[in-house]
């Protein structure tokens, strides 16, 4: 039985070869019977065939063939919410508060530990057995508001004014204090490989718009709106004109914060639907903001 093990984001991903052929549950449970609960690894999605999960545990898996393996700490537990995540609710949308260390969507280790689902239990929980999807997606490392319809005519009308670039976000995020640039407005290319980078030659539009708050603590606030959605925009924005964003080591950032954050919220929604305007504001940015710092001051004593 070969194996090899790598780091995969929140999840350590092992390669398990098959030196014979064998059910699925068999060759998970050689390899990895000492790393991890096998069935729970399965009965989470994260084995994987090819492009595909494996869920069965009785399949069959020939000699010579790989499966790729996630093991993370969250699998065998499935996200519910609590009413602290629910923000603001409409007849036909809910906006949640997602928190650092959870998954927007499925990912490759668990099916059932996200925000997604549990935004669905909640809503079956309410007799609405829709299958919703984010409009508003944020990664793994990331808090803030997320948008969820509670219908498919909602999801479409929604997503229709995403596409549109109807609905205007507003993030926060905390760099160290070195720029005395009020307003810093950039526009560039990006590309995406692994991370993202400056492409203005082959990249798409990106446009972001950075306003700095009040300094704390040698710690700077930036109010930063973006035009567009590229993957990772504010982060390698930050990163290549002004400072990392607190806590993003990925981006350069000499900071570790703790739960697997980085000092970046979505905090704003503009949007129009069915004829009303909506300006939802989260209430926990100063709150958060304070935490951080007493978290970086507590680092600096260390």
């Amino acid at each position: 039985m070969k194996m090899d093990l790598f780091s995969y984001g929140n999840a350590k991903r092992f390669f398990v070869t098959a030196s014979h052929t064998d059910t699925v549950m068999n060759v998970v449970s050689h390899a990895l019977a000492q790393k991890c609960d096998p069935s729970v690894v399965l009965e989470s999605g994260g084995v994987w065939r090819g492009k595909y999960r494996v869920q069965n545990p009785q399949e069959k898996i020939c000699k010579g063939e790989t499966l790729r393996v996630y093991v993370a700490a969250s699998q065998g537990y499935h996200y519910s919410l609590n009413s602290d995540d629910i923000f603001y609710e409409h007849d036909d949308w809910v906006v949640i508060h997602k928190p650092p260390g959870v998954s927007s969507v499925s990912d490759r280790s668990n099916l059932f530990f996200n925000m997604t689902a549990g935004v669905n239990q909640w809503l079956k929980m309410n007799g609405n057995h829709y299958k919703t999807n984010p409009i508003t997606r944020l990664d793994f490392m990331v808090n803030g508001l997320m948008i969820f319809p509670k219908s498919r005519d909602a999801e479409v009308s929604l997503s229709r004014l995403m596409t549109q670039r109807q609905i205007k976000k507003g993030y926060l995020t905390l760099l160290p204090d070195q720029d005395s640039r009020s307003i810093i407005r950039i526009k560039d290319r990006l590309g995406f490989k692994s991370k993202a980078f400056i492409d203005n030659r082959y990249g798409k539009d990106a446009h972001s718009i950075f306003i700095k708050g009040a300094v704390e603590s040698g710690i700077c606030p930036y109010f930063v709106s973006i035009q567009t959605g590229r993957r990772h925009q504010i982060r390698i924005h930050s990163s290549h004109y002004l400072l990392p964003i607190i806590g993003d080591q990925r981006y350069g950032s000499s900071i570790k914060l703790p739960n697997q954050q980085l000092a970046l919220m979505a905090y704003a929604y503009n949007f129009s639907y069915q004829g009303n305007r909506f300006k939802i504001r989260s209430d926990r940015y100063q709150s958060w903001i304070s935490s951080l710092i007493g978290s970086i001051d507590e680092l600096n004593t260390l």
